[in-house]
């Protein structure tokens, strides 16, 4: 495996790992060899093995079980629909093209959350906003990006929809590396916080039109800052 740059040769590796499990080399339960053999067998350095078998398992093709190694995982949806035949590292456009099939998948999501959400489901949305408000507050982006994240996964949970659930899954998993990027824009984060404010409040009194508008609001933001990285 000889190719000209890291990114390259993380999704040679990548190639490989995936070409023997669509071949039956290795089948749903089989351990991985260690990182140490597949950098020996493919003569690459560990640190391409490690990113590589974190983007499978980013995937959901992969189960890294710690202190057992790294097993195939079972067929399910997520492992169907998968990053892995697209770039590890997106660029911006990827970045924008996804932001824009998110935009139409969570306004949709929106709309049946909204009509199914119950007060248990607000109390959650609530938990995730408060402590988005703390970690943001703290200057902890990285544990304020998981609150995001569980935020929006709530509201496609609550549309009831299991198959919108795992695309959504793997649209945000591909994202939230991107994402955080966004967080050098000044003023962000806190203008993501103002529309989460605004979705839960509009979800809260079960209007519709206000959730979906909001949630259209708060992605077009997303895109806004992503353009300003630019600058």
């Amino acid at each position: 495996m000889q190719t000209e740059s890291n990114k390259s040769l993380v999704q040679a590796v990548i190639d490989e790992i995936v070409y023997r499990i669509k071949k039956g080399e290795l089948k749903p339960g089989d351990r991985i060899d260690s990182q140490r053999e597949l950098a020996k067998k493919l003569n690459v350095a560990r640190s391409c093995i490690r990113e590589a078998i974190q983007a499978l398992s980013l995937a959901k093709i992969v189960d890294v079980r710690h202190g057992k190694g790294v097993f195939v995982s079972s067929i399910s949806l997520n492992s169907i629909l998968n990053p892995v035949n697209m770039n590890v590292f997106m660029n911006q456009t990827e970045l924008l093209d996804l932001l824009k099939v998110r935009m139409i998948l969570e306004t949709a999501a929106i709309k049946e959350a909204t009509r199914n959400i119950n007060s248990s489901d607000l109390e959650v949305l609530k938990k995730h906003l408060d402590q988005s408000k703390e970690f943001l507050k703290l200057g902890q982006y990285e544990d304020y990006y998981v609150e995001d994240y569980e935020f929006h996964r709530t509201i496609v949970r609550c549309s009831q929809n299991n198959v919108l659930s795992s695309i959504f899954n793997f649209i945000f998993d591909l994202l939230i590396q991107g994402m955080k990027t966004i967080s050098r824009v000044p003023g962000s984060p806190g203008r993501g916080l103002k529309w989460h404010n605004e979705i839960y409040h509009r979800m809260s009194v079960t209007d519709i039109d206000g959730s979906q508008q909001a949630m259209k609001n708060h992605i077009d933001q997303v895109i806004e800052d992503l353009n300003k990285l630019d600058d």
